[in-house]
């Protein structure tokens, strides 16, 4: 491209967003994805990447701002790459989520507006503090820190606190990276999963490494309990390229309660109680995976004359609140133990729910 070189400087329009939240902007007619801005926003960019394509830059400096933009509460957003959205208010996160859906459907998906009826996005209940799980990546350096991986790097950005995560999965990350720091040996851990029952403040932990803890085993979880005594269960994965071993100690499934009242108002309400397990898939954000299965429940419309069949149903997240309404009710999904535990609660489930 003539006149286009790497690391030059130039002023840019940023017109849209991409998946992940990339502002999108074009040099020349040539498009640019530029992390950390929003449409509306004039600014000076440095050409870090140019592939055939797109190219790629970072923000220098601001020539206009957005009135979309909004400050981040988190203080290592723009250098940790855990999430993308903060510098955009919520609102305004909603309607470009909504356009990137809607452009999706068009451009993969093939289909026109005439084909599909578009209903405007949910907003959650909470827009900070509201992930059950989380999974941070471990690393020795001084002394072991836990954080989250930069943008497009391997590099750790060590974290102290997730704005996106409730106090009590922060506490618990806190009391495990003190507790990595005390023993006496050093655990190789790259990558630290935690599930969290935030309302009955329960935890279950998975750890990752190369080489396992060996003889280290029962030290480590006395240790684990005594500093964080609402840890119910722990998995210690070893892969060591050859060869990948799990075990599993104590309880690794947490038990969650969702209810809601379906529509009309005069429907019973549905109270339901589902295991999800640290392996197993589940939503992250329980207020808005209420509001998700009302609005499966009152689309499907449930009756005794009605059979449900759950594709990739998981620990019967959607088909649990279902079965209690409607005449036969069917999962499928590749991961056993998720099928165990919806078929253990449907077990008892079944008649503790009057049709409507």
């Amino acid at each position: 491209m003539p006149g286009l070189k790497m690391g030059i400087t130039e002023s840019v329009d940023i017109e849209s967003l991409a998946y992940g939240g990339e502002g999108i902007g074009h040099i020349q007619k040539k498009v640019i994805f530029v992390p950390l801005t929003a449409p509306g926003d004039r600014i000076h960019v440095k050409i870090s990447e140019d592939r055939r394509n797109y190219l790629r830059g970072t923000l220098e400096e601001f020539e206009l701002r957005s009135p979309n933009r909004a400050v981040p509460l988190c203080d290592y957003f723009g250098d940790c790459g855990g999430c993308h959205w903060q510098h955009l208010q919520y609102p305004y996160q909603l309607e470009a989520k909504g356009k990137i859906l809607q452009d999706s459907l068009v451009r993969i998906g093939k289909l026109t507006a005439s084909e599909y009826q578009w209903l405007p996005p949910l907003p959650s209940p909470k827009s900070y503090g509201y992930r059950c799980r989380t999974r941070v990546q471990c690393e020795t350096r001084r002394k072991i820190v836990l954080g989250f991986c930069r943008a497009r790097s391997r590099e750790v950005v060590p974290v102290e606190r997730c704005e996106l995560l409730p106090p009590f999965l922060n506490e618990t990350l806190r009391r495990l990276q003190e507790v990595l720091n005390t023993l006496d040996y050093l655990p190789d851990f790259s990558e630290i999963e935690v599930l969290t029952n935030p309302d009955a403040e329960e935890a279950v932990l998975s750890f990752q490494s190369s080489s396992g803890l060996g003889d280290f085993v029962t030290d480590f979880l006395k240790v684990l309990k005594a500093h964080i005594p609402k840890v119910y269960g722990v998995t210690l994965e070893t892969d060591t390229g050859e060869k990948k071993r799990k075990e599993d100690f104590g309880n690794c499934g947490l038990d969650f309660r969702f209810s809601f009242v379906p529509s009309p108002p005069a429907a019973r309400p549905v109270s339901i109680e589902a295991k999800t397990r640290i392996h197993t898939f589940s939503q992250v954000n329980l207020e808005q995976n209420r509001i998700l299965q009302k609005l499966v429940c009152d689309w499907a419309e449930p009756s005794n004359e009605k059979t449900v069949l759950d594709i990739y149903c998981g620990m019967g997240n959607l088909s649990l609140p279902l079965a209690g309404m409607a005449g036969k009710t069917i999962g499928l999904d590749n991961n056993p133990h998720a099928v165990e535990d919806a078929a253990r609660r449907l077990a008892g489930l079944r008649g503790s729910i009057p049709p409507p």
